[in-house]
């Protein structure tokens, strides 16, 4: 796994997580959620983006849940249009 997060621009493998930590979602800003939507061994990283636990997931994270509705946020209804640092 050598992928670039298109958000924090770092290789995803070997970082915590993204450091965006937040998301705009139908022209409203959100505290993006750092747990999974579905769970994953106890101190394992991500499956798909290589986070580790307590730690935001990168952009487009297939396990990164909405904030508004608890969906997957990467196909939910609640479109997404923005990431922003907190």
């Amino acid at each position: 796994m050598k992928a670039i997060c298109e958000i924090c621009r770092k290789r995803i493998e070997l970082v915590d997580g993204c450091v965006e930590s937040e998301v705009e979602l139908n022209n409203q800003w959100y505290k993006r959620l750092k747990e999974p939507i579905h769970e994953v061994a106890p101190n394992k990283r991500c499956p798909d983006c290589a986070a580790k636990p307590g730690h935001y997931h990168h952009w487009d994270c297939e396990m990164e849940k909405c904030p508004q509705c608890g969906g997957q946020l990467i196909s939910c209804a609640c479109k997404a249009n923005d990431l922003r640092a907190m």
